[in-house]
C-alpha cells in the first residue's frame, strides 16, 4: 500500500519508522535521514513537498519510502540548493517498488514529466532504469557532472604521494607561502554553545567573499542563515557538527562547514576572504582539514559535494558520475522528444560549430 505525507508534522510522526527503513536499507547519506529531511521540509518544503511512503498491508514497517517535490505538472527530488544525493529509500528487496511510485504519481498528478536533477548513476533510481524502460517510463539522462571526495586512508604523507608530484608540490607550495608571512592555526566548532561565535565568523569571512559580491552569501539569506543555524544546533547535540575556520595571526580567512556522519564529512559551506585570495586559503584550508583527518582518523571519506572544479579534482582520489535523469511515460509525444534530443539536436549543433 502506498501512503502520502503531506504535512511537516505528518512527517514527524514517521521519524521510527523512516529511521528504521534508513537502517535496513544499508546506504549511508545524510540527506536521506529523517532529521536531515525534516529541517529541510521546515525551511524549504513548504506547500509542493510530500513523502511517499510503502507500507505492506498489514505490515508495521516501511519497505520504501522518497521526499518529493511537485512543481506545476512536474515531479522532482527536493531542490538540491540545500541538499545533495538525493534518492529513493529501499530496503535491497524493494528497490523495485519505485515503478509502484511512478505509476502512482502518474495517475494521481498526471504529470508531463519526472526531472531528477543530481542523481548519482549507482543510486537506486539509475540502477532501476532498466526496469522502468520494461514498465514503458521512457529515461533520458542530461547534464553529466563529476561530484570529488576524498577516501582517508593510510597516512597522509601516501595521499599525497598518490596525488601526483606537480599537485603535491603546489599544495605544499602555497601552505609554506601562507606559513611564511602568517602563523596559521585552524580552529574546529562542534559545539552547541559556540553557534553565536560559528555564525559571526561566518560574517566575517562572507562579507569580504564573492559569495557576497553575488549574493550566495549565507548572511545575505534569512531563509538560509536560519536552517544553517538549525542544522549546526541538532547536528552539535550529536557530537556531529563540525565547522573548521583557518587563521592567518588572528584573523579568520576561510571555513567550513560541515556535518560528520557515519563517518563521512559532508563539506555543506565553503568559503573564503578576498583580501588573502594570493595566498589561496580555501585550499589550504582544506589542506589542514585532511590532515587532521588522516592523523585522528575520525572520518573515512570527505565529501566535497557541489558541481566539479579543479581544485577538488586535485585534491580528490575518487569520484562518482551525477546526471538529471528525466522520465517520460512511453508514447508517441515522449519518443519523439527522446529522437529529437538524441540524436537530432547533436547534429544541429555540430552544424552549428562548422558554420
Amino acid at each position: 500500500m502506498i501512503k502520502e505525507v503531506n504535512t511537516l508534522s505528518g512527517f514527524n510522526q514517521i521519524e521510527h519508522l523512516w529511521d528504521d527503513l534508513y537502517r535496513r536499507s544499508q546506504v549511508r547519506n545524510l540527506f536521506l535521514t529523517h532529521a536531515w529531511l525534516r529541517l529541510w521540509i521546515k525551511h524549504f518544503g513548504a506547500g509542493q513537498t510530500f513523502a511517499l511512503l510503502y507500507l505492506p498491508d498489514g505490515a508495521d514497517r516501511l519497505e520504501a519510502g522518497a521526499v518529493l517535490k511537485r512543481h506545476g505538472k512536474v515531479i522532482s527530488f527536493i531542490e538540491s540548493d540545500f541538499s545533495a544525493h538525493p534518492d529513493f529509500l529501499a530496503t535491497p528487496a524493494s528497490t523495485g517498488r519505485i515503478g509502484e511510485f511512478l505509476a502512482y504519481l502518474k495517475a494521481t498528478y498526471f504529470p508531463s514529466k519526472f526531472v531528477f536533477a543530481d542523481t548519482s548513476i549507482n543510486s537506486i533510481l539509475c540502477r532501476s532504469v532498466t526496469r522502468l524502460t520494461k514498465e514503458r517510463w521512457l529515461p533520458i539522462f542530461k547534464y553529466p557532472f563529476a561530484m570529488r571526495s576524498v577516501n582517508v586512508a593510510g597516512t597522509f604523507d601516501s595521499y599525497l604521494a598518490a596525488q601526483g608530484a606537480k599537485v603535491r608540490s603546489e599544495m605544499r607550495r602555497k601552505v609554506r607561502r601562507a606559513q611564511r608571512d602568517y602563523q596559521l592555526s585552524l580552529r574546529p566548532f562542534a559545539q552547541q554553545g559556540e553557534r553565536d561565535e560559528v555564525f559571526e565568523l561566518i560574517r566575517r569571512v562572507e562579507q569580504d567573499s564573492w559569495k557576497a559580491q553575488v549574493g550566495s552569501a549565507i548572511i545575505y539569506n534569512g531563509d538560509q542563515m536560519y536552517f544553517y543555524q538549525e542544522v549546526f544546533d541538532y547536528y552539535a547535540k550529536r557530537n556531529e557538527a563540525r565547522v573548521y575556520c583557518l587563521y592567518f595571526n588572528d584573523q579568520p580567512v576561510s571555513f567550513v562547514f560541515g556535518i560528520l556522519s557515519e563517518r563521512r564529512y559532508y563539506a555543506l559551506k565553503t568559503s573564503y576572504r578576498l583580501l588573502y585570495r594570493d595566498y589561496a586559503p580555501g585550499l589550504v584550508l582544506f589542506f589542514k582539514v585532511l590532515e587532521s583527518f588522516f592523523h585522528n582518523k575520525e572520518a573515512d571519506r570527505l565529501e566535497f559535494l557541489g558541481s566539479d572544479a579543479r581544485w577538488k579534482e586535485e585534491f580528490s582520489n575518487h569520484r562518482e558520475d551525477f546526471c538529471t535523469l528525466e522520465l517520460y511515460p512511453m508514447g508517441l509525444k515522449s519518443i519523439s522528444y527522446h529522437v529529437l534530443y538524441r540524436y537530432i539536436r547533436p547534429i544541429v549543433k555540430r552544424l552549428r560549430i562548422r558554420s
